[in-house]
């Protein structure tokens, strides 16, 4: 990735051009710049003919070279309509974003500092994208564990939710690839935000975002997100009040709804998320499922799935050390599994297609 105070044309184009020639065959993709509708002093004509000049540049030198957008920072379509409206679209193979919502900013807009990377905001920006026909890349998704006063920081256990829970999003949008902030973290004082997103902290010890996001690549690695053909119900029973609030689901060929919304059990801040993976190789379904926020009391959550085409293998959570059986109880032509932990935390519940389901 190519970072710059300004925008220098002809220094940028030789660099560049030389980067990729003696690089070419270890290179897929350049990025031209970075923050690119946060930076001062570079304005959007400028880049635009920096990506022409410098774009065409490392493709001449490097025959098949993707050109990445600069990391556009929030969901800021006024700065793609720019792009569009100056002629750069057509020297941009990606678009990309740079992304760092709170952690109430997921699954719904947050009240609070940097709003405007709330991921719901993305929905507008995919479909924008897709319209122009450019995938769309996160090259930089942070979440922060500094200890700053401006309560931007979380605990490590809230990157891990918050880390889980955004790439499961992005990944339902249709976000092609998605690369965490940092790896590690280099502000030893663990006071500057921006310096303190890595999975692993400034002395070299794991994060729990490590371990979760670890457990979710080899939960969903090999699989895809499906819209399952069968029907399930969820009940929430809450303590010390239980109550119960049925969610019931019946998906055919011509009709997909929004599995975010279809899943969303009730209105609220505290709601219920969920996606169902499909695994060929081991011919298995997989369900994420999550709360957005903590809830005041404990709560679990029982499933029902009917017809009877499941059967129940193994639950975890992203932070749990192993897998654990999961119990099922059936009747007639469905099975049930009652009173299964809720967190922010996503957890899994895997099962195996039997012979009714083939």
């Amino acid at each position: 990735m190519l970072t710059a105070v300004s925008a220098s044309l002809d220094f940028y184009t030789t660099f560049c051009t030389a980067v990729a020639t003696r690089y070419g065959s270890t290179f897929d993709s350049y990025q031209l710049l970075d923050d690119i509708n946060y930076k001062i002093g570079i304005q959007s004509a400028d880049y635009i003919e920096l990506l022409r000049h410098s774009g065409r540049a490392i493709k001449q030198a490097d025959e098949g070279a993707q050109i990445v957008c600069a990391g556009i920072r929030g969901s800021d379509l006024t700065f793609l309509q720019m792009l569009e409206d100056g002629g750069g679209m057509d020297s941009l193979d990606m678009l990309a974003f740079n992304l760092f919502p709170p952690t109430d900013g997921i699954e719904s807009i947050s009240r609070r500092a940097r709003f405007q990377h709330s991921l719901p905001y993305m929905l507008q920006i995919m479909e924008w994208c897709r319209a122009r026909g450019k995938p769309v890349w996160i090259t930089s998704l942070g979440f922060s564990t500094s200890y700053d006063i401006t309560d931007i920081g979380v605990d490590q256990v809230q990157q891990a939710s918050a880390y889980t829970r955004a790439v499961l999003y992005l990944g339902w949008l249709g976000v092609d690839r998605i690369i965490i902030s940092s790896i590690q973290d280099s502000d030893a004082s663990m006071l500057r935000p921006a310096q303190c997103c890595g999975l692993i902290d400034g002395m070299g010890n794991y994060k729990a975002s490590y371990f979760a996001l670890r457990t979710l690549n080899q939960t969903i690695q090999d699989g895809y997100q499906v819209l399952p053909a069968f029907d399930f119900e969820v009940r929430i029973y809450e303590q010390p009040e239980a109550y119960d609030l049925v969610m019931a689901q019946e998906y055919d060929d011509e009709f997909a709804p929004d599995p975010i919304e279809a899943f969303r059990v009730y209105p609220g801040q505290d709601n219920l998320f969920g996606f169902w993976f499909y695994m060929p190789a081991d011919e298995q379904y997989r369900l994420i499922y999550w709360c957005s926020s903590d809830a005041v009391f404990a709560r679990k959550l029982t499933l029902t799935v009917k017809p009877r085409v499941l059967e129940p293998a193994l639950r975890y959570q992203l932070l749990d050390a192993g897998p654990s059986p999961l119990a099922g109880m059936a009747a007639r032509n469905w099975v049930t599994m009652k009173y299964l932990p809720l967190s922010t935390i996503p957890g899994v519940l895997q099962f195996e297609v039997n012979e009714n389901g083939r």
